[in-house]
């Protein structure tokens, strides 16, 4: 099951739209929030798996961009990331995980 999730997600794309411009989107960040929030055990992994591969590239790119040593904090678990990506999924069903990803990985950013 775990292999037909991540088949299917892996071949996923769109075109997303966020306040710095447009973006390609690949695997489950092309799925809703409203998916992410009813996703339960494998496929649930999956989107989480997703999610902190994506802060480790934005952390990536801002290192490699600045010269600087990241500014992710340490003390973040994948638990913390979890809640609080489902917590804005609630209030915003319709948005893409990517969408939502990248508003957690900002409000990361600030702490």
């Amino acid at each position: 099951m775990f292999r037909s999730a991540l088949l299917v997600c892996t071949i996923l794309t769109a075109t997303n739209t966020h306040a710095e411009g447009q973006y390609k989107t690949f695997g489950a960040g092309v799925k809703s929030c409203g998916d992410f929030v009813k996703s339960k055990g494998s496929m649930r992994n999956l989107y989480v798996q997703w999610i902190l591969g994506f802060l480790t590239a934005m952390d990536v790119r801002d290192v490699v961009a600045s010269g600087k040593d990241s500014a992710m904090p340490l003390e973040a678990s994948v638990n913390a990331y979890e809640l609080w990506m489902d917590n804005y999924c609630k209030g915003h069903a319709l948005e893409s995980v990517a969408n939502a990803a990248i508003n957690l990985y900002f409000e990361v950013k600030k702490k």
